[in-house]
C-alpha cells in the first residue's frame, strides 16, 4: 500500500500543479512574459548569474566538508568539479541522492573512494540542504508579520505551528550531534553523526544556500515582489513540494506551489522569474556540467588533454594580452561620461563617495593589469598571484563607478581563467624583476595619451581648471576625467622612479663550506685547473644527486653566469646544463656560460645559446720544454740573470704556517695598492687565507727575503697552473720570467703534461673585412684599450713560452650577448666576500 501511494504521489502532484498553472496563467500572453524578461536588463542578469555561482560555490564548500567527514581523499579541484556536476544533474533530473551519488561514484572512484564513502558524502550533503530548507521556512514563518500570512493565505496560528514543527528538525539534529558524540542508535540501526561543529557548518551553509537561491527568484520578480520573508517562506515550501514529487527539478510542482502560495503577486513577473530561475540555475549549469562530465571520459579526454597542451603554449600570452586589453579598457572607459539611463539607478543604489572612490581605484586597477601583463607573459607566479585580487577589484569597481557590466564580466572571466591556470605560472621571483621591454612602455604610454585625447574630444567645450579636481557629483564627468589624468600621471611617475630604484637581478646562493668539501675530490681529479675556481667560495654550486658532476655559477644583473665547463662525468654534466637552464628560466634570467671550452660548445648550442670568442687560453706543453736552443735564448738569459741576482725558488706544501701566510699577505696588500687597490673575483684569484691554505705555494727568495709568490693549482695529474701571482715593488727585472721557468721545471719533474698560463682576453680574433662584428669590435678594444688593460702585452708575455693557444667562449641567448658580456665583466670586477667572513 505504501509503495502504491509512493508511486501515485508524483503524478497526482504533477496533475494538481498542472491545474494550478493552467488556472493562474491561461490568461497570460508570451508578449507579457517577454516584456518582463526584457525589463531585467544586464544588471539583473549579471546579478542572477552571480547568485547562481554563489549557490554552487556554497554547495562545493559543503562537499569538501562531506568528503573529509567520510574520510575520502580527493584532490581539491576534483571535489569542486564533482560537486558542481553532481548538483547540476541532480537538480535537473530529480532523485537527488541517487543521481548525485552516481556522479560522485563515477568521478571519485578514480581516486580510490569506495561506494561507502560516496554514500556518506551524499548523505552529509543531503542533510545540509534539508537543514537549510527547514530552518529558512521555520524562521520565516515564526518571525513573519501578519501581512505575510495574509499574502500566503494561511492562518497565523497554523503558520506558526508549522514553523515550530519545522524548527524541531535542525534543533533535534544539532542536539543529537552534540549529545550522541559520533553515533546514534535508532531501532537497532547505528548512525554515525558528525561533531557539533560540523553540524553547525552544515546548518549555516544550508541556510545560506537556500537564502541565495530564493533571493535569486525574488530579485528576478522585481518591483512586484512581496517582502522577502514572505517570499522565502513560499519558496521553501514550494521547493520541498518539488523535491517530494520526485519529478525532474520539481518542474511544475514548484511553480504551481509558488503560484498558489502567492496569489496576489503579478503573474507575468512571477512567470518570467520562473523562466530565469530555470535558465540560470538549472539549464546553464546542466549544459556546462554535461560538457565537463564528457571531458572526463576517455574519448573526449584526449581532446581535452590536447586542448590543455595547446593552452600551456598560448595560455600565458593570451592571459597577458587579455590583462593588458582589460586594463586599457578600464582606463579609456573611465574617461567618458556615465550614460544618462544609468545615472538614476546609480544615484539610487550607490552613494556618491563609493562612486568617486571606485572610479579612482578602477583606474589604478587598470594600470596595474597593464603592467602585470608583462609578468603573465613571462610565466611569473608572483604576477598571477597579484593579478587575481586586482581582477576582482576591477570587476567590482567597474560596476560601482558607473554600472560598466562589460568590463566587469571580462574581469570576472579573467579571474577564473587565472585561477584555473596556476600550473602555467611556475617562474619564481618578484614582479619588479621584470625588465620594462619597449612594447609594454609604448602600450601604457599609448593608452595614457589616448585617454587624454579622448577626454579632450569629449569635453572640448568644458574648461580645464585645477579647481575642478575637487568637484564631486554624479554628473561631474569632466571633473572625474581631470582626476583620472592626474592619478594616472602620478602613478606612472611613481612607478618609473620606483622601477629605476629597484633594478632587476638574478640570484645565486653561495656554496657552504660543507658543499665545497663535498666537491673537492671532483675538483682535484679534474684535468682542467679551472675547476679549482669552484673552491674560492664566491660561487654557487649545482651538483648531481650522486656527486658525479657539478657546475659553478654566479649572478649579476639579469644574468646567471656559469664559469667554465661542468666538472666530472660528461653525461651527467649535460644533464646539469639543462638544470642550469631551468634554474635561469625560473628566475627569468639569461643563462650565460663564461670561459666555455670548444670541446663542449655543441652542448651550449643545444641549450639555444649563441657563442662569441672571448680570447685564447695559453697552455705550455711540458713534454718538450727545455731551455736549450736558440728559440729559448731569452728565457735562458732571464733565468740565468735571476740566479746571478741571488734568486732561488721553493715550493712549500700545505699546511702553510701563520708566519708565512702573514708575510704573503703583506706582499699581496702592497701589490694591490700599486695595481688598483682591491681584489677581483669569480674567474680571477684573490688572497684568501682559507683558500690558500689547501694548495702548495711557490716562493721566490732573494737572500732571506720573499720577493714573489704564486699559489699552485694542479688538476688530475695532467695540468698545473697558478692562480695568484704577486711580488714586491723592488723585485729585480725578470723575476716573473725566473718564476715561470722554475714552475715549468717543477711541474715537469712532478709528471704534469701541461702548464696553464690562463687566458689572454680578446686575442685570436680574426682580422678580416668579412669577420664577424664582435671580432672587429674586440680587435679595436684590444688595440686601443692598452691604457686600461694590457691586452696585447699580456699575449706577448705568454707567447714567449711557446704555448698552445686554445679558444675560450662566452655563450648566451642571441639577443642578450652584449648584456651578458657586460654582466660577466661586472661580476668579475666585484670584490668577493672572504670565506672567513661569510
Amino acid at each position: 500500500m505504501k509503495t502504491f501511494a509512493a508511486r501515485l504521489a508524483p503524478p497526482l502532484l504533477l496533475a494538481a500543479a498542472a491545474y494550478v498553472l493552467w488556472r493562474e496563467l491561461h490568461g497570460l500572453s508570451l508578449g507579457q512574459i517577454r516584456g518582463e524578461i526584457a525589463g531585467w536588463g544586464l544588471p539583473r542578469v549579471g546579478l542572477a548569474l552571480l547568485m547562481a555561482a554563489a549557490s554552487y560555490s556554497l554547495l562545493a564548500t559543503n562537499e569538501q566538508l562531506g568528503l573529509r567527514w567520510a574520510g575520502a581523499k580527493v584532490p581539491l579541484h576534483t571535489g569542486f568539479l564533482g560537486s558542481f556536476i553532481a548538483y547540476a544533474f541532480a537538480n535537473s533530473i530529480g532523485l537527488t541522492p541517487l543521481v548525485a551519488g552516481a556522479v560522485r561514484a563515477r568521478l571519485y572512484g578514480r581516486h580510490g573512494v569506495d561506494i561507502g564513502k560516496v554514500a556518506r558524502t551524499t548523505l552529509y550533503c543531503a542533510v545540509s540542504f534539508a537543514l537549510g530548507l527547514a530552518s529558512l521556512a521555520s524562521v520565516s514563518l515564526l518571525t513573519a508579520p501578519p501581512t505575510t500570512f495574509q499574502a500566503l493565505h494561511l492562518h497565523p496560528g497554523l503558520a506558526k505551528a508549522i514553523g515550530a514543527a519545522l524548527l524541531l528538525f535542525p534543533l533535534g539534529y544539532l542536539a543529537a550531534c552534540g549529545l550522541a558524540r559520533g553515533t546514534l542508535r535508532v531501532r537497532g540501526r547505528v548512525f554515525t553523526l558528525p561533531p557539533l561543529s560540523w553540524a553547525l557548518a552544515q546548518l549555516v551553509i544550508g541556510v545560506a544556500d537556500n537564502l541565495v537561491t530564493s533571493a535569486l527568484v525574488w530579485m528576478l520578480v522585481g518591483d512586484a515582489a512581496p517582502p522577502f520573508p514572505a517570499f522565502a517562506s513560499a519558496y521553501a515550501v514550494s521547493t520541498a513540494a518539488g523535491l517530494f514529487s520526485g519529478l525532474p527539478g520539481g518542474v511544475g510542482v514548484f511553480e504551481g506551489a509558488m503560484l498558489a502560495l502567492l496569489p496576489n503577486l503579478d503573474r507575468a513577473a512571477l512567470t518570467a522569474a520562473f523562466v530565469g530561475y530555470r535558465l540560470f540555475y538549472y539549464i546553464l549549469p546542466l549544459t556546462l556540467a554535461g560538457g565537463l562530465l564528457l571531458s572526463q571520459e576517455t574519448g573526449v579526454r584526449r581532446v581535452v588533454l590536447t586542448a590543455r597542451r595547446a593552452w600551456r603554449l598560448v595560455g600565458p600570452a593570451t592571459l597577458a594580452l587579455s590583462s593588458f586589453a582589460l586594463g586599457g579598457a578600464l582606463v579609456l572607459i573611465a574617461v567618458g561620461r556615465i550614460p544618462t539611463e544609468r545615472l538614476g539607478l546609480l544615484r539610487a543604489a550607490v552613494p556618491l563617495i563609493i562612486v568617486e572612490t571606485s572610479h579612482l581605484i578602477s583606474l589604478a586597477a587598470g594600470l596595474a593589469l597593464m603592467v602585470l601583463s608583462l609578468g603573465l607573459l613571462r610565466h611569473r607566479a608572483s604576477a598571477r598571484l597579484v593579478a587575481l585580487p586586482v581582477t576582482l577589484v576591477a570587476a567590482s569597481t567597474a560596476l560601482l563607478r558607473g554600472l560598466d557590466f562589460a568590463p566587469s564580466v571580462v574581469a570576472a572571466i579573467l579571474f577564473l581563467a587565472l585561477l584555473a591556470s596556476r600550473r602555467l605560472f611556475t617562474r619564481r621571483g618578484s614582479i619588479e624583476g621584470d625588465a620594462l621591454i619597449p612594447w609594454l612602455v609604448t602600450g601604457v604610454l599609448g593608452v595614457f595619451a589616448g585617454s587624454i585625447a579622448l577626454g579632450a574630444w569629449i569635453y572640448d567645450t568644458a574648461p580645464f581648471e585645477t579647481r575642478l579636481l575637487t568637484h564631486f557629483g554624479y554628473h561631474a564627468d569632466h571633473a572625474r576625467f581631470l582626476r583620472s589624468i592626474a592619478l594616472l600621471g602620478g602613478l606612472m611617475l611613481a612607478g618609473s622612479i620606483w622601477r629605476l630604484a629597484r633594478l632587476p637581478h638574478a640570484r645565486a646562493a653561495l656554496a657552504s663550506q660543507a658543499t665545497l668539501d663535498t666537491i673537492r675530490p671532483l675538483v682535484e681529479g679534474s684535468p682542467d685547473t679551472t675547476a679549482r675556481l669552484a673552491l674560492t667560495g664566491d660561487k654557487a654550486i649545482l651538483s648531481t644527486a650522486d656527486g658525479e658532476a657539478f657546475l659553478m655559477y654566479g649572478a649579476m644583473g639579469r644574468s646567471l653566469i656559469m664559469l667554465g665547463d661542468p666538472v666530472g662525468d660528461a653525461a651527467e654534466g649535460r644533464k646539469l646544463l639543462w638544470r642550469f637552464r631551468e634554474l635561469a628560466d625560473r628566475q627569468d634570467a639569461r643563462p650565460v656560460i663564461y670561459h666555455a671550452s670548444g670541446e663542449r660548445i655543441t652542448d651550449y648550442l643545444d641549450l639555444g645559446l649563441s657563442a662569441i670568442k672571448l680570447g685564447e687560453e695559453a697552455r705550455v706543453p711540458l713534454a718538450d720544454f727545455d731551455l736549450a736552443g736558440g728559440a729559448r735564448r731569452n728565457l735562458r738569459q732571464s733565468h740565468a740573470r735571476g740566479q746571478r741576482d741571488g734568486l732561488r725558488f721553493e715550493v712549500v706544501a700545505p699546511p702553510i704556517s701563520d708566519a708565512l701566510m702573514g708575510r704573503l699577505h703583506e706582499i699581496s696588500d702592497a701589490w694591490l695598492l700599486g695595481h688598483g687597490g682591491r681584489e677581483k673575483g669569480f674567474s680571477l684569484g684573490r688572497f684568501d687565507p682559507t683558500v690558500l691554505a689547501h694548495d702548495p705555494v711557490a716562493l721566490v727568495w732573494r737572500g732571506e727575503e720573499i720577493i714573489a709568490f704564486a699559489n699552485l693549482w694542479t688538476g688530475g695529474g695532467v695540468e698545473a697552473s697558478i692562480d695568484l701571482m704577486r711580488h714586491v715593488d723592488d723585485a729585480p727585472r725578470g723575476t716573473m720570467d725566473f718564476l715561470f721557468v722554475e714552475l715549468f721545471l717543477w711541474a715537469t719533474a712532478q709528471g704534469y703534461a701541461w702548464f696553464n698560463l690562463g687566458t689572454a682576453p680578446l686575442s685570436g680574433l680574426v682580422d678580416h673585412r668579412l669577420a664577424p662584428f664582435w671580432h672587429k669590435v674586440g680587435r679595436q678594444i684590444a688595440q686601443r684599450g692598452g691604457a686600461y688593460y694590457g691586452f696585447e702585452g699580456l699575449r706577448a708575455f705568454k707567447s714567449k713560452f711557446d704555448p698552445v693557444w686554445t679558444p675560450r667562449y662566452l655563450a648566451a641567448p642571441p639577443s642578450g650577448l652584449a648584456a651578458a658580456l657586460l654582466d660577466a665583466t661586472r661580476l668579475i670586477a666585484r670584490e668577493p666576500r672572504s670565506l672567513t667572513n661569510r
